[in-house]
């Protein structure tokens, strides 16, 4: 869209462009669109340059209802935030009367100006009622408190707890573009700006209305986190602000010897019940929904979980690990069907997710702990497999694995493999199986899919 300045962007709508809507106030996303795609030309071949546009995040939020079933901030809330623990973010309300429980008031310099929404005095403060926050969502939309921010921040890193998208995708999204020059230190990826910096490579993200500004950063050496105010000063001071801020932080967060080893999420918003996620019981290894194995090996997603007994089928189940928000227990050989699985800590009790408990349900471990790529696997001389150390045609692996009938069915390369031996793994919580396979002959070399069974996508390296 030919939709380079603020000026020219409807969904920042002015009196002529509302008067050109013809819609009731205040105008919805659809009126925008519908605007835009009418009167704004593309400024540019795809694929040839970039521009920032909000017009683009509202066709996004487009996509994902008609992908998904569903409105765009529900699926989010539901698939996107709630495993990750998130359950307070939203999408934000335009009046102070929609202001949420523990939201700031908005200031913007007592400057005000003619509100788009009905039944409003002639003249409002500008953070409230004189743009409509619900055509934004995906493109500025949402409220949410920095250590939300981090957490979502978080599950982009490798081994996340919350793995929000594939390696693959990861790497995707901070990919230079071609018409990038190699010599630019700072460019555009997918929805974040990738800059190369003295610390190290920086994902960073900023947004500002009247009356807020927030600015996030991930992958400084590995260290994210999150700025948000109730203010929007002028640009040339955010930008030296922010500027200044996350060089400073940068540094002392780098000088920092030591980091706590336990979930500190969980401080922010204490004295609340468990909860389990929607969807929120998962194979341990393959990180999915779904089906699941008597006597493997689940974890839980939610809310308040860590501390607390899990009782599937009122039974209680043996607790394997934890990590922040999640509990893995084993699933007790006695659970068949439709199984409840609910979580009581501190004399608080969870709600109840139904998992349907089945015989086998294979999934392998990864390296990632995301059930996606290389596996979690030793070379017949123990070093641990991967594509630098990869393994022989005809030599023996070890596998781990939850969920696997005994003996399972393996293939790897979509040939048969001889399985040696399989059952408990010496040394590891219960519902954590080992496999030792002897591969087959002749297979090629490079990353070969490993298939207990099931649909998988752990790979082995091979040589």
């Amino acid at each position: 869209m030919d939709i380079t300045s603020w000026e020219l962007d409807p969904s920042f709508p002015d009196r002529a462009t509302l008067d050109a809507l013809g819609a009731n106030l205040p105008p919805t996303r659809k009126d925008v669109l519908d605007f835009t795609l009418a009167n704004f030309p593309l400024a540019f071949a795809p694929g040839t340059k970039d521009a920032y546009s909000n017009i683009g995040y509202m066709m996004l939020s487009e996509v994902i209802e008609k992908a998904a079933g569903q409105p765009y901030e529900a699926y989010m809330r539901e698939k996107i935030l709630a495993p990750m623990g998130i359950e307070r973010m939203r999408i934000a309300g335009s009046l102070l009367t929609e202001r949420q429980p523990g939201e700031v008031r908005y200031w913007d310099k007592d400057r005000v100006d003619a509100p788009i929404f009905p039944g409003l005095p002639a003249e409002v403060p500008l953070p409230y009622g004189t743009f409509n926050l619900r055509l934004f969502e995906s493109g500025g939309g949402w409220l949410a408190s920095t250590p939300d921010l981090v957490r979502f921040l978080s599950a982009f890193d490798a081994g996340s707890t919350y793995p929000l998208l594939r390696p693959e995708t990861v790497r995707l999204i901070a990919e230079r573009p071609a018409f990038v020059p190699a010599t630019q230190a700072s460019y555009s990826g997918l929805g974040w700006q990738i800059t190369n910096t003295p610390l190290g490579i920086r994902w960073d993200h900023d947004g500002a209305l009247q009356g807020t500004a927030a600015w996030f950063f991930r992958g400084i050496n590995g260290v994210s986190f999150a700025i948000a105010a109730n203010h929007l000063p002028d640009d040339e001071l955010l930008e030296a602000f922010y500027t200044e801020l996350q060089l400073s932080l940068s540094e002392t967060l780098l000088s920092v010897p030591r980091w706590p080893t336990n979930n500190t999420f969980e401080s922010y918003f204490p004295g609340q019940a468990p909860r389990i996620s929607h969807a929120g019981v998962i194979n341990a290894a393959s990180q999915r929904p779904g089906p699941v194995a008597a006597g493997s090996a689940v974890t839980l997603f939610g809310l308040n979980l860590v501390g607390g007994t899990v009782r599937v089928n009122g039974t209680i189940a043996d607790t394997l690990w934890t990590g922040p928000n999640q509990l893995t227990v084993r699933v007790p050989l006695s659970a068949n069907g439709p199984t409840n699985f609910q979580v009581d800590r501190n004399g608080r009790t969870s709600n109840v997710e139904t998992v349907s408990v089945q015989s086998a349900a294979p999934a392998l471990f990864t390296a990632s702990r995301n059930g996606y790529g290389q596996a979690a696997a030793l070379n017949q001389d123990g070093t641990v497999n991967s594509v630098r150390l990869p393994a022989a045609s005809g030599s023996i692996v070890v596998l781990y694995a939850t969920g696997a009938t005994i003996p399972p069915v393996v293939t790897v390369g979509s040939r048969p493999a001889e399985v040696l031996f399989s059952g408990p793994a010496p040394g590891l919580p219960l519902g954590v199986q080992q496999i030792n396979l002897r591969l087959p002959a002749g297979l090629p070399s490079g990353n070969a899919i490993i298939n207990l069974g099931a649909a998988g996508e752990a790979t082995l390296g091979l040589r």
